[in-house]
C-alpha cells in the first residue's frame, strides 16, 4: 500500500528543518540527573518542536507524486470560481456520474451518488466492526464519481440528513484514520468534509494533521473552510486574547502555502475571525500588501482583500502614502486595481463595478496622486492609472483625472 499523503507531508517536512541539536539547559540536567527538570524541558521542547513544524513550509518543488507539470489545487480551484471550461477539461469525465457532474454549471450530485454517499455514512459509523472496515471498500467508485468539491458539501449534507441513524463519535473516527491513512487526494478531501460536517472543533491531534495537509495547495480549500469555525482557546495570560481562532489559522496557513492554496487562504480568511485586536490588524495588512499576490490570478480574490482590509479608509487620509511604509499597500491597491480593471465583461468573475462605492474608491485612490504626485512614477500605480483610463472611459471625470498624473 502506498504511504498516506499525510505522512508524505510530514516527512518532507520534517526533512527541511534544520538538525536538532538538544538545548545545553536539558543536556546539563542529564549530566546532573535532575529528573524533574529534565521532564520540564523535555515537555518544553516538544512544544518547541511542535511549534517549529507549525511554523515550516513545504520544501520548494515538492511533488508528492503527481504527474510532473502538475498544478496542485488548480482544478478544485477553477470549479470553485466557475472557469468552465477548463474545469471541463480537468475533470475528463470517466462514467456516466462524472460525465454528469463535468460541467461548472452542474452544482448537484447525481441520484446515485447521494445515496452512495448516505450509504458510506450509515456503514461507517456501524456498530458493528467488520461493517466500518467495509465502508473503506465503497469509497473508490464514489471519489471517482465526481468532482471533489461536490463530495466534500455532498458528503455534509448526507451527514446532517442521515443524523439520526449516524454516530457522530464512530464517524468522526472513521474520517480521522482516513484523513491520517488514505494515499488518495480525494479520499482526504471527503475526510475533511465529514469532520467539517460537525460543531465540536477537532483534537489538538486532528488540527495538526489539518495544518499540516493545508500548507500544500491541493488540500487548503478544505483545511481552511475547516479552519474559519475554529473558535480557539483563551491565552494562559490573563488578558482577553484567544489564540488559534480561525482567522489566526488561516492567515499563519496563507504566510506558508503558495499558488492555488494562498488563493484561497485570501479567500476566507476575514480579519474579523482573529482573536485579538492586533492580529485583526495583521490580517488586513496581509491581505493587501501580500495575500491577493498568488502566483494565479491577482482579480480572483483582489474584490475581498480590498474589502475586509479596509483598503477604502486608508485612501481617506491620502498623504499617508508619503512614506515608505506605506509603499506595499499602496502597491497592493494599485495591482488589485489594475487585475480587476483587467477582467472582460463577459466574465462571471467580481469586475471592479462589484466594488462597494466604486467610484468613490476610485476617486479615493487618485487623490494619492494629487497629494503625492510624484508617486505616479511608480510602475504599479502607472499601469493602474492606464487601466482606470480605459474602464472609465465614458465616465465624465476620471478619465480627466487620471490624464493629470500619465
Amino acid at each position: 500500500m502506498s504511504e498516506s499523503i499525510y505522512r508524505r507531508l510530514r516527512d518532507a517536512i520534517n526533512s527541511a528543518l534544520p538538525e536538532y541539536e538538544e538545548p545545553k539547559a536539558l543536556a546539563r540536567a542529564r549530566k546532573k540527573n535532575n529528573k524533574r527538570a529534565v521532564m520540564r524541558l523535555e515537555l518544553e521542547e516538544r512544544e518547541n518542536a511542535a511549534a517549529r513544524f507549525a511554523l515550516a513550509p513545504l520544501p520548494e518543488g515538492f511533488n508528492p507524486g503527481e504527474e510532473p507539470g502538475y498544478i496542485p489545487g488548480r482544478a478544485d480551484g477553477l470549479w470553485y470560481y466557475g472557469i468552465e471550461d477548463e474545469v471541463a477539461a480537468d475533470y475528463a469525465a470517466a462514467d456516466t456520474a462524472a460525465t454528469e457532474a463535468a460541467s461548472a454549471n452542474n452544482t448537484a450530485l447525481s441520484d446515485r451518488t447521494r445515496a452512495a454517499l448516505a450509504k458510506l455514512v450509515i456503514t461507517a459509523s456501524s456498530r458493528r466492526e467488520d461493517e466500518r472496515e467495509s465502508a473503506f471498500s465503497l469509497l473508490p467508485p464514489l471519489v471517482s464519481s465526481c468532482p471533489a468539491p461536490l463530495l466534500f458539501e455532498g458528503v455534509q449534507k448526507a451527514v446532517y440528513e442521515q443524523r439520526e441513524s449516524v454516530d457522530p463519535q464512530r464517524l468522526r473516527d472513521f474520517a480521522s484514520a482516513l484523513l491520517r491513512d488514505s494515499a488518495d487526494p480525494a479520499e482526504v478531501k471527503l475526510s475533511l468534509g465529514i469532520i467539517g460536517s460537525y460543531v465540536a472543533e477537532p483534537d489538538y491531534r486532528l488540527k495538526s494533521i489539518i495544518r499540516t495537509l493545508g500548507k500544500y495547495p491541493e488540500f487548503t480549500q478544505y483545511a481552511v473552510r475547516l479552519m474559519r469555525g475554529w473558535k480557539g482557546t483563551l491565552a494562559p495570560t490573563g488578558r482577553a486574547r484567544i489564540v488559534g481562532a480561525g482567522g489566526d489559522e488561516i492567515l499563519s496557513l496563507g504566510r506558508l502555502t503558495y499558488g492555488w492554496g494562498k488563493v484561497f487562504c485570501a479567500e476566507f480568511l476575514d480579519p474579523a475571525d482573529c482573536g485579538s485586536p492586533v492580529k485583526s490588524a495583521e490580517a488586513a495588512d496581509w491581505l493587501l500588501c501580500e495575500g491577493y499576490d498568488n502566483g494565479i490570478d491577482i482579480s480572483l480574490t483582489a474584490l475581498g482583500c480590498l474589502r475586509k482590509s479596509g483598503a477604502a479608509s486608508l485612501l481617506e487620509k491620502p498623504k499617508r502614502f508619503r512614506g515608505q511604509r506605506t509603499r506595499p499597500a499602496l502597491i497592493g491597491i494599485s495591482r488589485m486595481l489594475t487585475a480587476l480593471a483587467g477582467v472582460g465583461d463577459d466574465s462571471a468573475r467580481d469586475t471592479l463595478d462589484d466594488l462597494p462605492d466604486c467610484r468613490g474608491f476610485v476617486l479615493g485612490y487618485l487623490g494619492i496622486f494629487r497629494a503625492v504626485p510624484s508617486l505616479a512614477a511608480l510602475p504599479e500605480c502607472a499601469a493602474a492609472l492606464s487601466a482606470l483610463a480605459g474602464y472609465f472611459s465614458g465616465d465624465a471625470e476620471i478619465p480627466a483625472a487620471v490624464r493629470l498624473f500619465i
